[in-house]
């Protein structure tokens, strides 16, 4: 599905046609614009209208389709196709999720494509729409931005691992505490 849809121009979100062909066909004629299409878990046919108004690479699609894919970069003529692999905290704090992050940037487009709850990027969009320098600089802002967010979320995870380790470890070699695997605490007879 559509999460949302916008035109970019000078880094500022701008008011334009809902239609796809009609919002690209704007964002190029004023030079300076680009399109942000996200898509959360789309189906075959929802990406296929999105493909044929952008001139998405049919392999890149199929693959942004089935998911499942490992990071990558794809060069095609004229556009980037990148797979971001991302990690976070599943919501029952005992676990780690992942999930995908598909990227299409062309001349004055970006398609972003999410499989799985984690790295929503409303968040993001709101954030960069926050930072028009930033967006000013057309769809390579938004790759440099997901990148940043998925590898912040992969330093986020491994955080907390490492807080859950030394906690576990400070339980385990704790003055006093008796020995683990025998019977009352007391030490093995083999370790007399």
């Amino acid at each position: 599905m559509i999460v949302d849809s916008a035109i970019y121009r000078d880094g500022h979100r701008v008011a334009g046609p809902s239609d796809l062909s009609d919002a690209l066909d704007a964002a190029r004629e004023s030079g300076d614009g680009f399109v942000w299409v996200g898509l959360f878990e789309p189906t075959a046919e929802e990406l296929e209208l999105v493909s044929a108004e952008f001139g998405l690479h049919p392999l890149a699609v199929e693959d942004a389709v089935t998911a499942h894919q490992r990071p990558k970069l794809e060069q095609y003529e004229g556009s980037l196709f990148m797979v971001f692999k991302t990690i976070g905290h599943h919501p029952d704090g005992h676990a780690v999720s992942t999930g995908e992050l598909m990227l299409f940037t062309g001349d004055s487009y970006v398609v972003t494509v999410r499989h799985g709850a984690d790295s929503p990027l409303s968040g993001l969009r709101a954030l960069l729409e926050r930072e028009p320098e930033l967006l000013a600089s057309g769809p390579v802002s938004v790759l440099y931005a997901i990148a940043d967010l998925v590898a912040d979320g992969y330093l986020d995870v491994a955080a907390t691992l490492q807080a859950g380790l030394d906690e576990l470890e400070a339980e385990v070699f704790a003055p006093g505490r008796p020995p683990t695997g025998s019977p009352s605490g007391s030490t093995p007879s083999s370790a007399r």
